[in-house]
């Protein structure tokens, strides 16, 4: 995550198995805005769903204005098309044509995502080519309620 305002790291969610779930706030003008960062594993041998259900609980729990993350998992997984009341896919809500994240140089997968609460007003979604990783770069645009 990149970012010109301060962030604060914040609580750990879960951790294991090459998992990493973690709280950061972001200090902008507007004011904080809660943010869930998500790493999952890659190997093929770790089930997602349960994993991505745990994410849907501490969604719930925690109520992030953003997730956002590498979940190495489609979009159209069986708990992402069942998110926590209030929660989309930033693609759905302002992005267009392709939305694959990996592999970058032929995108064929999205198992990158950023989904908003409902503080979060979608203006644009796109995704960008970075030199600097494998998985193609989600820029999301975006303005916050008070």
């Amino acid at each position: 995550m990149l970012s010109k305002d301060p962030l604060r790291l914040g609580v750990t969610l879960l951790e294991q198995r090459r998992t990493m779930v973690r709280l950061v706030d972001w200090d902008r003008p507007e004011g904080t805005v809660r943010l869930m960062v998500v790493d999952l594993p890659s190997e093929l041998s770790v089930p997602r769903d349960p994993l991505l259900q745990k994410i849907n609980r501490l969604i719930e729990e925690h109520q992030p204005d953003l997730v956002i993350g590498d979940f190495n998992a489609p979009r159209r997984s069986r708990a992402f098309s069942q998110l926590p009341a209030g929660y989309r896919h930033a693609f759905e809500s302002a992005g267009q044509g392709c939305g694959y994240t990996w592999p970058i140089l032929v995108p064929m997968l999205a198992i990158d995502h950023c989904l908003h609460g409902p503080r979060i007003v979608p203006v644009r979604y796109e995704l960008r080519t970075s030199l600097s990783s494998d998985h193609r770069l989600q820029v999301f645009d975006a303005a916050i309620r008070p």
